[in-house]
């Protein structure tokens, strides 16, 4: 009866929807097995390599020269089979291995550890607190917590996160990192160590980063998409970076804080490793990580935890230390805690990974860190920091903190800001188990109208140096492969003003598609093509405002990005222009020829400073009245900036000084 009342469409509908439902269901492919392949040369590694399978390989600590752990089809052993390489089956069908695998209750379930996160915030809330990044595809929460003594505050401290469960059958991860959230929370009023770490840094633990996976007990999320495949640095395979929610959750936890440690945790080896996956080339940082996964290593109760560039002898891209560190500049490593997936005594691996946890919270706060501000008003500067030859961290646009794990030596710090005049300051010491303390004051550029490129958030892959796209032209470009795809944060929404509003330059010819948006997924519009430097107009894409800018390469040559430049109004994005003047102190300007007259508005004693382009102070007075008007004889004609200082408020306001 039922059956009879449903139309050809809606048993279209329906039919479609199961299969959806069965496919999510599923979780592993069908006849999916796991098996470990033994791979005697750099041939077959590249054999292993050239056939694009799901797995992980590692260097082998025996005869062999490599091991691989990987996922299969029948379909695609045949492959494994032809290419004559030596496996072993290990477990023969993956959705039948793990039916039922929760009901054995060894494990936290992913409702145990949400609830988990909730307790913690409802018993320690001046300690912790959750952040939700989104729902994965299963509606499931993607979340953070922080814990710090000021939790619901952003401070001047080096901030660390620890992330787990990029792999859902990868159980262990996940519980390590819930386990040390209760240990630091519940021993916060007794243990001094750990009462010092809360104190003076600011601790986000991200425990699954693949929810669904962990329920469903499988590698990949409800896409069939491996998670550490899908990051946007130097993507070449299986997915476009970022398609999935679960990687953009993660993804916009970093980008929302200034990592300066990262230890992603992994198992199926035990092994810790740095970047690079994509490379087998060192990175700039490599004696800096390696120290870090030295001292993680040592500090363990492993009898041998050995430590590898990701890379070993197997490349893989779209890993997530590539990303936080290419991108970001935070030292990224990858912790692969058992040789099991689901290792048994969850509390022996606990307790092995304990103390070298909490030495990478207390190790994010060495090397490198201080604040840069405007030297005009103070206020904090979101700024790119090359330090010596490394990669690229960034200050907080909110606090001006800035941290960069580096070991004991001698360095110069480069600060690049949108709308500063660019400073290096050289010769600071680093000592072993200490930070230096530099804070830089950015003179602003006041005559500038344009910003530059901030931040790559998705690249794919080329040749040169990823950061060579940011900050002002300079005839250094980075050339993506052709048809790849590059998205940049221009840190400011630019506004669509008379004219073109965005200039890309190139060092070379490549037919490319220009693209805005205002958010960092998009909806991006087209504002047209190009082939060398050329300029866009919003209005192209009938667009107000955009602050995110997207090329995707359309032919067969490849272009060489050397930067990409947008045309505001001049300093409309600069600090001191976003000073609101508060009840208790006014200041008001109402002439521009000289002499200068102030009408100052004060409930207290109040300083008042004049301070010209480069910050150079012209002149100042202080009144102890509540209210005096005063008056400033300038002796030239140009952009000034005044500075009213009381006990409560700093007000501060431009002004053009006419001849």
């Amino acid at each position: 009866m039922v059956r009879n009342m449903i139309n050809k469409g809606s048993l279209s509908v329906l039919i479609f929807l199961l299969i959806v439902l069965n496919t999510h269901a599923q979780g592993w492919r069908e006849n999916e097995m796991e098996i470990r392949v033994w791979l005697q040369n750099k041939t077959e590694i590249e054999a292993l390599r050239a056939m694009n399978l799901n797995g992980d390989v590692y260097t082998a600590r025996d005869t062999y020269e490599a091991v691989g752990i990987m996922f299969v089809t029948p379909e695609e052993l045949e492959k494994i089979v032809a290419a004559n390489l030596h496996y072993e089956t290990i477990v023969g069908n993956l959705n039948e291995h793990y039916k039922g695998f929760w009901n054995q209750r060894a494990y936290y379930t992913y409702e145990q550890i949400i609830q988990k996160m909730g307790t913690l915030c409802s018993t320690y809330p001046t300690l912790c607190m959750k952040k939700i990044y989104g729902t994965s595809l299963g509606s499931r929460e993607l979340c953070a917590i922080k814990i710090s003594d000021n939790v619901t505050a952003d401070e001047n401290e080096a901030e660390i996160i620890l992330d787990g469960g990029m792999h859902g059958d990868e159980v262990g991860g996940a519980q390590n990192i819930i386990t040390l959230a209760e240990d630091m929370c519940s021993k916060y009023a007794t243990d001094a160590n750990i009462k010092k770490l809360i104190d003076s840094r600011e601790i986000w633990l991200y425990c699954m980063i693949n929810p669904d996976g962990r329920v469903k007990m499988v590698r990949y999320n409800n896409n069939n998409i491996d998670c550490n495949r899908n990051w946007g640095y130097l993507t070449t395979m299986t997915s476009q970076g970022f398609s999935e929610p679960e990687t953009r959750g993660i993804r916009d936890c970093l980008l929302d804080h200034q990592f300066s440690v990262q230890v992603s945790y992994h198992s199926g080896i035990e092994y810790i490793l740095y970047p690079w996956g994509l490379y087998s080339a060192p990175t700039p940082d490599k004696s800096h990580h390696a120290q870090l996964t030295k001292i993680y290593s040592d500090s363990s109760l492993y009898t041998k935890l050995e430590v590898y560039q990701s890379y070993t002898t197997y490349y893989t891209t779209g890993e997530t230390l590539d990303y936080s560190y290419g991108a970001l500049g935070t030292a990224a490593l990858t912790m692969e805690i058992s040789t099991g997936k689901q290792p048994t005594d969850m509390a022996a691996y606990y307790n092995k990974n304990y103390k070298p946890m909490l030495l990478m919270i207390e190790y994010a706060g060495y090397g490198l860190e201080g604040t840069i501000t405007d030297a005009v008003t103070g206020k904090p500067v979101g700024a790119m920091l090359y330090v010596n030859n490394l990669y690229p961290c960034y200050s907080d646009p909110v606090v001006g903190d800035y941290h960069k794990f580096v070991i004991a030596g001698t360095y110069s710090i480069k600060v690049v800001a949108n709308g500063y005049i660019s400073k290096t300051v050289s010769n600071i010491t680093v000592e072993n188990k200490k930070s230096t303390i530099t804070n830089i004051a950015l003179e602003p550029a006041n005559t500038s109208n344009s910003i530059w490129g901030y931040k790559t958030l998705l690249i794919e892959d080329g040749t040169g140096i990823t950061y060579n796209m940011l900050g002002p032209n300079d005839g250094v470009a980075y050339t993506p492969k052709s048809n790849n795809e590059i998205v940049i944060d221009m840190q400011y929404a630019v506004k669509n003003r008379t004219g073109n509003d965005f200039k890309l330059h190139s060092t070379t010819t490549g037919s490319y598609t220009f693209y805005a948006g205002a958010g960092v997924d998009g909806p991006w519009k087209s504002l047209g093509t190009g082939t060398t430097t050329k300029e866009f107009d919003l209005t192209a894409g009938s667009l107000e405002s955009a602050r995110y800018i997207r090329t995707v390469g359309t032919g067969t040559t490849n272009l060489g990005f050397d930067a990409v430049e947008a045309f505001i109004e001049p300093a409309s994005f600069i600090a001191i222009n976003n000073c609101t003047p508060r009840i208790s102190a006014t200041i008001g300007i109402n002439n521009t020829h000289s002499p200068i007259a102030f009408f100052v508005k004060s409930g207290e004693p109040y300083t008042l400073k004049v301070f010209d382009i480069h910050g150079k102070l012209c002149w100042q007075t202080g009144r102890s009245q509540m209210h005096k008007n005063q008056s400033w004889a300038a002796t030239g004609a140009g952009m000034f900036i005044a500075r009213l200082e009381t006990g409560k408020d700093v007000v501060v306001k431009r002004f053009n000084v006419v001849k």
